[in-house]
């Protein structure tokens, strides 16, 4: 199964608990691809009505949101 097709079925089917987004280190090519991810979860969560029961948790690897 592709990644961004499980990473989809697996935000869909989120329940509730922790959600963990990563950034790695070193970045990824496109440095706003790990937010973005994360927003869109956030927004599924909310119209799943499943955003109440979530802790959506943002690491970096780097030290800051958006590496030179």
């Amino acid at each position: 199964m592709p990644g961004a097709y499980k990473t989809s079925v697996l935000r869909e089917n989120f329940k509730s608990g922790r959600a963990v987004f990563t950034m790695p280190s070193p970045p990824v090519k496109c440095g706003g691809a790990p937010l973005k991810i994360m927003f869109l979860s956030e927004e599924t969560f909310r119209r799943n009505k499943v955003r109440e029961q979530t802790e959506i948790l943002y690491y970096t690897g780097t030290g800051v949101f958006f590496p030179p």
